[in-house]
């Protein structure tokens, strides 16, 4: 009786100081208890029972080994040992107020490598169903006491899970469900233990759900209160035939340990056909257990194991880790795990198959990590967004500002995919004041923050969790202005099994600086002509602001980032491309006398980092920011370019963004830009007589070209000959005239007259090649060949002539010969 009372006050101590600790992330390894109906009910008469049986196919003991088989605990693995155990009900009987103590010795499984023991271990002749009462909270009793302890050291991913196999009906029915109400809850959410529920029989509806669905209740009672935070009894299920199984394991597993099970993996009556098997499911399992399930429901012998014959997709392969079997009267089933399978199709057969359940389920192995925030894509980079907690690489961030946390959640084994329902839960803890350890700051009640905001990140390989959170200033005494070191802690769960966790062992380390803030004194400032306000071409002007501390965090907490007594700053301008190619074209600035240039940004032509500011300035803290109302004053100088043209009524605005050069303050907007405004004048006006040369040059050049053009010339000594129609042979040689100076300004071919003896116009000779020359007969005058007969004119209107060849010419009764000849 005293060791029963010390065993329960342990267990309800342990209920009242899980609380305010909320939930352990450093549970480890995979712990199973399966608290087994050994009563005579299961069997019925077969066992001396006066009622038919519930189970007499003893499905209660096969599931057992299905659900080892599909765990495959491994209780010698180096870290994070696993553990699978099976209590029995126990002989004792409930006769006072506390139920009675289990003194029965838990079949513990010892691998996969002595299966075979444990398999015997359950067999009819160690473990006969003899029992003549049924009650559940010895059995809850008993397996959270044979769970290993929590531990703080590690932080694998945790399963603490009892599932309780009954026919469903306690002997002590009230007793029984207050006391699971309202002592082995909560110890339950103590340990961190989920309970789940298998009913058989064809009358375990009738049986045990009122039992059962007021507990389930109850634990929902309690969640909403806050006695708790986690559901620790999520669901039970009922077997009635056979037939129901398959669904009840997928449920389990799915709800209870994580596995991922789509609805197209199960095929029911398969035969002896062939099915086809997506095992990969595009989130490429590291492995997948495929489970053909054969039942008889006449129990007339123990039917054969289903025997498996897989054929991988094509270019896939097959890669067969464990095929394991398992008999009783009521069916068999064989389990085959597959490593890493192929995407595409399957094809599995069952020889001498008939209405065998296929099914296949993948247990989740994923890895989370705390990375810098990204917007989803199509969301665009937006200038009002909260920033992210941290910059790429970097684990340092600052206090008191809103950011957002991003975890990566992606496969363990480097594949493509995850399943795509899962609840990820984070914590940030700093040092407790006053004590060792660190505590929450970010909730109340320890449950952590749940967030859905996730998006699939291709390119990263997994899927991105993202909130908005603030990390706290430094809670510990005289710590206000130096940093600290915060622990993020994350679990991620699927249905009710955690696949995921960085746990209090193994915590994301961020380095909190104090939040830090400058702004420039007055926020504010034009810059123009003492005298006459707005400034001309070239013309110079400067300003003066101060840079003062904020949020009462002096500056020390950035001071030595170069290792001296000061701080590094860079800085730059920022302005828009309308007011770079135009007022402020060419323009220089200077900052406290040394150049400062504009941020290079693409958007904006002509903008360019300036030599000094860019790089970063050491300056120390009294000449940057203002002390006791000396120091931190600041020069903003504008020498304008010669082509500045501007309007003083809309004078062009930049900014002045300086950036303290050390994580984290180089990744938050911890300086307030200066706004700045430039009065430009207007250009002066152009008067009209400045425009007279220019209007004289552009009237002088087409003479200029007309007379510089080039032209056909005609030879020197080329001259003509004319003789009268009585003497056809005696020709008087005559020169060329020169041209007239007009035909010489605006003619190509400048032009000499030809006369008869007597003066008479005959027409016009020019050039048209090097041996050809035309004429361009005077009015009335017509031109023929030496035989008389008359010569046609060229398009243009003029006759080709040879040198030294006579032509005779007409000019109304007269006749003439003309030849062209040299001198």
């Amino acid at each position: 009786m005293a060791i029963r009372t010390a065993l329960i006050c342990a267990l309800l101590l342990a209920a009242g100081a899980a609380r305010p600790a909320a939930l352990d992330l450093g549970s480890t390894g995979d712990h199973v208890r399966v608290i087994l109906d050994t009563s005579k009910s299961m069997c019925g008469a077969a066992c001396g029972w006066q009622d038919p049986p519930n189970d007499p196919g003893r499905l209660a003991v096969l599931s057992t080994l299905l659900l080892h088989d599909l765990l495959k605990p491994d209780p010698n693995k180096a870290e994070n040992p696993d553990s699978f155990a099976v209590i029995p009900f126990d002989h004792a009987k409930w006769t006072a107020e506390l139920p009675p103590p289990a003194t029965v010795t838990p079949r513990r499984a010892k691998g996969m490598a002595a299966r075979a023991q444990f398999i015997t271990a359950l067999s009819p002749a160690q473990l006969p169903l003899d029992v003549m009462n049924t009650y559940y909270s010895p059995g809850i009793i008993q397996a959270l006491a044979d769970l290993p302890p929590l531990s703080g050291t590690d932080s694998a991913a945790m399963t603490r899970t009892i599932v309780l196999i009954t026919d469903g009906l306690s002997v002590n029915p009230q007793a029984d469900q207050a006391y699971i109400e309202t002592q082995l809850l909560p110890a339950l959410a103590a340990r961190q233990t989920r309970l789940y529920a298998i009913l058989f029989g064809p009358d375990a509806t009738s049986r045990g759900e009122a039992f059962f669905a007021g507990i389930k209740a109850a634990d929902a009672a309690n969640v909403r209160a806050g006695i708790y935070a986690q559901h620790v009894f999520p669901d039970f299920f009922i077997v009635r035939t056979g037939e129901e199984l398959p669904a009840t394991m997928i449920r389990l597993f799915s709800q209870g340990f994580g596995y991922l099970h789509l609805p197209a993996d199960r095929k029911d009556r398969v035969g002896t056909g062939a099915v086809g098997l997506d095992l990969h499911r595009g989130v490429g399992p590291t492995e997948a257990a495929i489970v053909a399930l054969r039942l008889d429901p006449g129990r007339r012998s123990t039917p054969p194991a289903p025997k498996l014959t897989l054929s991988p997709p094509a270019g896939g392969s097959v890669n067969l880790q464990h095929l394991l079997e398992g008999r009783e009267p009521g069916g068999s089933y064989s389990l085959r795990w597959e490593l890493k399978p192929s995407p595409g199709d399957y094809s599995l057969r069952i020889d001498q198959g008939s209405d065998e359940s296929v099914f296949v389920l993948r247990p989740t192995n994923l890895t989370v990590a705390l990375r810098e925030h990204q917007e989803p894509p199509g969301g665009g980079a937006r200038q009002d967004a909260v920033p992210s907690c941290f910059a790429p690489g970097s684990l340092v961030t600052m206090a008191d500002r809103p950011c957002r946390l991003d975890f990566l959640v992606a496969s363990a084994a480097g594949t493509a995919g995850i399943p795509p329902k899962l609840a990820l839960r984070y914590w940030i803890k700093q040092p407790r004041p006053g004590a060792a350890g660190y505590w929450n700051i970010n909730d109340a009640d320890g449950a952590g923050i749940a967030d859905t905001h996730n998006w699939e990140d291709l390119a990263a390989g997994g899927r991105r969790y993202y909130s908005q959170t603030q990390f706290t200033k430094n809670q510990l005494p005289n710590g206000a202005d130096t940093p600290y070191q915060a622990h993020v802690t994350v679990r991620v769960d699927l249905e009710n099994r955690t696949v995921a966790v960085r746990g209090a062992d193994d915590p994301f380390v961020a380095l909190v600086y104090p939040r830090l803030g400058l702004s420039p004194q007055p926020p504010a400032v034009k810059i123009m002509n003492p005298t006459s306000g707005a400034l001309g071409r070239r013309q110079d002007a400067c300003t003066a602001f101060t840079l003062t501390e904020d949020f009462g965090t002096r500056l020390e907490s950035a001071q030595g980032s170069q290792g001296g007594a000061g701080v590094n700053v860079r800085a730059f301008l920022i302005a828009d491309r309308q007011a770079l190619v135009g007022p402020l074209r060419d323009a220089r600035f200077s900052l406290d006398g040394e150049s400062i240039g504009f941020q290079s940004d693409p958007s904006q032509p002509g903008s360019a980092p300036g030599p000094e500011w860019s790089k970063g300035k050491q300056r120390r803290l009294d000449e940057l920011v203002q002390r006791d109302g000396a120091g931190g004053r600041h020069e903003l100088c504008v020498t304008l370019g010669p082509y500045a043209d501007g309007d003083p009524l809309a004078p062009p605005a930049l900014r002045v963004k300086f950036i303290l050069d050390h994580p984290p303050y180089d990744h938050f907007d911890v300086v307030k830009s200066l706004q700045a405004e430039v009065l430009v004048a207007r250009a002066p006006g152009l008067r009209w007589w400045s425009l007279l040369p220019l209007a004289l040059l552009l009237l002088g050049l087409p003479l200029a070209l007309l007379l510089l053009r080039a032209r056909a010339a005609l030879p020197r000594d080329l001259g003509y000959g004319v003789a009268g129609s009585a003497q056809p042979h005696r020709f008087t040689a005559r020169a060329l005239p020169p041209a007239s100076p007009l035909r010489r300004l605006f003619s190509r071919r400048a032009e000499r007259q030809v006369v008869d003896n007597q003066g008479g116009l005959l027409g016009w000779v020019r050039p048209q090649g090097e041996t050809l020359y035309a004429l361009r007969l005077a009015r009335g005058v017509r031109l023929c060949d030496r035989d008389g007969s008359e010569i046609e004119p060229t398009a243009v209107g003029v006759l080709l002539l040879e040198v030294h060849k006579p032509y005779r010419l007409s000019s109304g009764e007269d006749h003439l010969w003309l030849r062209m000849q040299f001198l």
